[in-house]
Formats: C-alpha cells, structure tokens, sequence
C-alpha cells in the first residue's frame, strides 16, 4: 500500500513521509538510552533531519530524473533505511553530516555538460569539509568529487585544486578555533568527531535484517545496470555516479573504526536512490510492496528485540 501511495506525485505525500518517518523513530526509541538534550527533543531534531533530507533527496532525484516516473518512492526508502542510524551511538553526528553530503551529491550533479565548473566545485568541497568535521570518515568523499569531476566533465588543472582548498577550509577553521581558544593538543579528530560505534555482537533480527537489505540491494543494482543500459548519456553519468557514491560510503569502513553498522549508513543516500529505481521499474506493484514491507517489518522488530 505505501509504495501505492509513494508512487503518486502529489505534494501531500510529504506528510506521510513526516508520518511514517515519527512512528519509526517513536518505535526506535523504545528502550534507548543516551541522548543528546532530552528523549523528546533529540528525537524532535532526529526527525527533523531526516525529514528534511528525505524530501531533499527526492527532489534531487526527480529533478535529474534519475528514477522512471517523478514520484516520491525515493523519500519513503530513504526513510526506512535511515532506520538503521539508530543502532549506532551518538547517530546524531551522522544525521547532520548527511545534510552536508546531499547538499554536496545535489552540486556535483549540475557539472555536466557545465563550461564554469568553479563555483559548483567549491560549493560541493566546502560542503564535504564540513561533513568530515561532524563525521570523519566522510572525508573519503574528497576523492570522490575529483572522481565524478573526471568522468562527468572535462576537467583543467585548476579544476582539481579548487576542491582541495574549498575541503581544506572547515578543518583549518577547527584548527584554528582550538589554537585561538582553546588547546591544539586537545584536537582529536578520531575521539571528537567520530564516536560512532557498531553495536558490539549483532543480534538476530539485526543480522536478519542486514541479509534482507542485501538480497535487496544486489536485485536493485541489477535492474540498475538493466536501466542504465537503457538511459540516454546524461542519465546514465548519473546514475553511474549513484553507484561510485554507494562504493565510497562502503569506503568509510577504513576509517570508522571498522563498524560494518556506520558503513551501511554512510550509503544511505545512494542506496535510496538504487533501491527506489528497483521498486519503480518492478512491473508487479505487488511483489514491491511485498519486498518493502519485509524490510519495515524486520526494522520494526528488531527495535523491539
């Protein structure tokens, strides 16, 4: 039934979106312990962001028309996947760190075809820099601009280093601060910035949901690829950048302390993109909703687990 709905593209979909996005975070925080200010107002703000991102993300999907049909399936994935933020602690970090790395995606997808790259280059760094200063490991998503500054545009040697100085900028700020105001021998960047951690030994229904999003996500990148054989050159860039987007979220493994959990949320926002364009271009609207309701259902339990 939800993606029935989802599938439409009516604005009032976003209020089911704000709806289903409460009731997750109501369930998930059923026995949490730990948080920010108060258990109502983080979740409050936790809702707030993902809210926020979920209709931010989708909006960037219709507008690139990365997926079939303009609908808001993308928003309702991305929520349900967000779910798995909470079995992580200090999730917050992450939840304000993708903000930064949407708004960074949304940029570097406007340089195709783009003579003045400039201004989107740094716009895209700058956003990436102040991602890393929340969550650390974000700052393998340097690489990757340079790397869609490759394959999407014809890049001039400058194009390289503006990135580099717009990325450079946040840290140098913190380095600053701590020097003025502080102590530099206070800066830690790993203790400071990263306390992310998995959640010690996996529980069953965590497991099970982990393998359920897997078989998920290995059929979605086969239709994927079955779509981008399809699309016209624009797309197809586009699309390609989803799944190099998906590869370095995975790539925050190296520098997250080895938490599997915080990987799989690093490739959130791709993943709802691939995830959603399998969904769309199911030809059984049924077995769609089957799939997704399995998954919800597994997410659903395992908070309660």
């Amino acid at each position: 039934m939800l993606i029935s709905i989802f599938k439409s593209n009516q604005r009032i979909t976003n209020v089911f979106t704000i709806v289903i996005t409460s009731i997750l975070w109501i369930c998930a925080f059923y026995g949490k312990e730990g948080f920010i200010i108060n258990k109502w107002i983080d979740g409050f703000l936790a809702i707030s962001l993902i809210v926020v991102q979920s209709i931010w993300i989708n909006r960037i999907v219709n507008q690139n028309k990365l997926i079939e049909r303009s609908s808001y399936i993308t928003s309702l994935i991305f929520v349900v996947l967000y779910g798995v933020v909470f079995f992580v602690k200090d999730y917050h970090l992450i939840l304000v760190a993708n903000l930064f790395i949407i708004g960074a995606f949304d940029q570097l997808l406007r340089l195709y075809n783009l003579k003045n790259k400039i201004d989107i280059l740094f716009n895209a760094s700058l956003l990436v820099g102040v991602a890393s200063i929340f969550y650390f490991p974000y700052m393998v998503y340097f690489i990757f601009i340079w790397v869609v500054l490759v394959y999407i545009s014809t890049p001039i040697w400058r194009d390289f280093i503006v990135p580099l100085l717009g990325f450079l900028i946040p840290p140098l700020y913190v380095v600053v601060y701590y020097f003025v105001f502080k102590d530099l021998k206070q800066l830690d960047w790993k203790n400071e910035f990263i306390e992310v951690s998995g959640i010690g030994l996996i529980p069953v229904s965590v497991k099970t949901m982990l393998i359920s999003l897997a078989v998920v996500t290995a059929l979605s990148i086969y239709m994927l690829l079955q779509i981008i054989s399809k699309s016209v050159v624009r797309v197809k860039k586009m699309l390609w950048v989803v799944i190099l987007m998906s590869l370095f979220g995975l790539a925050t493994y190296i520098l997250n302390g080895q938490s599997f959990i915080s990987s799989i949320i690093s490739t959130t926002i791709p993943l709802a993109i691939i995830i959603a364009a399998f969904c769309e271009k199911l030809r059984k609207l049924w077995l769609a909703e089957i799939i997704f309701s399995l998954l919800l259902a597994n997410l659903i339990w395992t908070y309660f687990s």
